[in-house]
């Protein structure tokens, strides 16, 4: 139970961190505490909304599915990960299409 409690808080500690550290613009220190937190195993809903948000910023759409595949897996926010991700396949479709017409 202790070791259960201790992951949940460094969990939480990694994502204020990541907070803070994406408000700094340190995007790559704050995606390497998010992904530690995925090896633990969590469900947080933030760590995956946080990476998430550096994934679609970095334009980093290989990363970003990924991501929202095992959220949809893990989280409680199934349902909206998989209209989130349906959005960003079809968004990125209709960019590369765009792309091609130019």
């Amino acid at each position: 139970m202790v070791l259960l409690l201790n992951s949940i808080e460094k969990v939480r500690n990694n994502e204020v961190k990541a907070l803070l550290l994406i408000d700094k613009n340190r995007v790559e220190n704050a995606e390497k505490l998010l992904l530690r937190n995925l090896r633990t195993g969590t469900d947080s809903v933030l760590t995956y909304d946080l990476l998430i948000r550096i994934y679609n910023q970095k334009k980093d759409y290989s990363s970003l599915v990924k991501t929202l595949n095992s959220g949809i897996r893990t989280t409680g926010k199934k349902v909206f990960y998989r209209k989130l991700k349906k959005t960003v396949i079809l968004s990125k479709l209709f960019q590369d299409i765009e792309d091609l017409s130019s």
